[in-house]
């Protein structure tokens, strides 16, 4: 494996770790400080539509951007895992067309619709990661999805929400790798 891959494998082991040591109740008041502070932002007042991801117990949770957005009236759409490493955002109005897929993760249930075509201005992804550094580039988990996404969607306004433990000065990159542009956490807003 070469040095920079094993770099990252490390980590990543690191910061699935450090994620297992908060406790549920700092956890919560960060998730919401976070949450509160990309839905004040211009960027989420300014987007129509609002590619979301559903969180894991230990990532920054988004379910309290989801109930804003659909509340707000806008496109929202989470993504689902297709065959190879590929994924789509899939459109959601409402939390019960979530269900388990792939990795144990809430996806969008069959019956809704693929986002295929994305406008170019007012679409913001936010995206997971393990750890993010202040040039905004991400260490995600390893399995390239949303790398691949961007290739396909270059124009998309990639932001991300973290707990301000996962800011790094610089994280080792690929020329895959893709920059988001920025980064909300629960004391600041990066922006990139």
């Amino acid at each position: 494996m070469p040095e920079q891959q094993t770099k990252k494998e490390q980590l990543r082991q690191y910061y699935r770790t450090l994620r297992k040591e908060r406790t549920a109740q700092e956890k919560q008041r960060l998730d919401l400080a976070m949450q509160e502070r990309f839905c004040a932002s211009a960027c989420y007042r300014n987007s129509n539509v609002l590619l979301l991801y559903a969180a894991t117990i230990a990532e920054p949770e988004t379910e309290w951007i989801l109930s804003q957005a659909l509340q707000d009236e806008k496109i929202v759409g989470l993504p689902k895992c297709l065959p190879e490493r590929q994924m789509v955002f899939c459109q959601v109005t409402n939390s019960q067309q979530l269900h388990r897929g792939a990795y144990g993760i809430l996806e969008p249930d069959a019956a809704c619709p693929p986002l295929e075509s994305l406008p170019e201005t007012g679409c913001v992804c936010l995206v997971p990661g393990l750890a993010f550094d202040r040039a905004g580039y991400r260490l995600g988990y390893g399995g390239g999805y949303y790398d691949r996404y961007f290739a396909r969607f270059p124009k998309l306004s990639r932001m991300a929400v973290a707990f301000e433990g996962q800011i790094e000065e610089q994280l080792a990159v690929l020329p895959t790798d893709v920059r988001m542009h920025r980064i909300y956490t629960e004391e600041r807003e990066y922006r990139i």
